[in-house]
């Protein structure tokens, strides 16, 4: 299985032209022709509509399924000026009665014997100035030979605390993907978490998904039981780069 992991960055984040990037997101999926592509950060219009669902719409051979899960939304005049996340900030600029979204997506031909999404509790706020915890979701979907979790954890030095969570809550057979908020080395530093019956595909090869901090921050945690292979990353899609691999079940 081929999967592709991509955090969007929210539709107004970048500050460049929006249908152009989206464009350059299509014409990659389309050349990748990935199984499933799983984002992160993904904006919602006010009908509903989904970041991913305009990307799909671009591409010459649109995957049949789009899954979007909304994680929250809340008017950003009603959040207090110091818990304004950079992103609730740029927003506000524009349009002080703007709505913020954010949420998951999942992309594949391939039909979900089940979806479920996990929400995962809050952690303290980052040291980055974000100051919005707020609960994290987790996308679960089993597909005929495959599972997979999508993730975005808290952008903190607490992320471990919900990978954690996360751990604690969903069997060990399924591949976890997506924006861990954390480094090779620091996922490395809580490797008692997953280290038994999971590979990190950082750990065999190494990559830069984070262009900015010369970092990886987006992950594969593996099932044992998988064969893997880092295919390659993309850049100029998104303040990350897409992170481009394949699994094999070997059992």
């Amino acid at each position: 299985m081929k999967i592709i992991t991509l955090n969007l960055a929210r539709k107004d984040d970048l500050g460049e032209d929006y249908a152009a990037r989206i464009k350059r997101i299509a014409d990659f999926l389309d050349q990748e022709q990935a199984d499933v592509v799983c984002f992160q950060e993904v904006s919602f219009s006010e009908n509903g509509q989904s970041l991913a669902d305009d990307i799909n719409k671009l591409m010459k051979k649109p995957y049949k399924n789009v899954l979007s899960k909304l994680s929250r939304k809340c008017k950003i005049k009603n959040v207090p000026p110091e818990k304004r996340a950079t992103s609730m900030k740029k927003l506000y600029k524009k349009d002080k009665n703007a709505i913020f979204t954010d949420g998951e997506a999942a992309m594949s031909n391939l039909d979900a014997t089940e979806l479920k999404t996990l929400r995962l509790h809050k952690v303290a706020t980052d040291e980055r100035g974000r100051r919005d915890p707020h609960p994290r979701i987790a996308q679960n979907l089993n597909f005929k030979n495959f599972k997979i979790t999508n993730i975005h954890l808290a952008a903190n030095n607490n992320a471990h605390i919900q990978l954690e969570e996360l751990l604690k809550r969903i069997k060990h057979d399924r591949t976890i993907i997506g924006d861990f908020n954390m480094t090779s080395a620091q996922l490395k530093q809580h490797q008692d978490l997953w280290q038994k019956d999971y590979c990190l595909l950082a750990g065999t090869y190494p990559y830069v998904s984070f262009p900015a901090d010369a970092v990886a921050y987006d992950h594969a945690l593996i099932p044992k039981n998988y064969r893997t292979k880092l295919l390659g990353t993309k850049n100029n899609l998104s303040d990350h780069n897409a992170l481009i691999f394949e699994i094999t079940n070997q059992s």
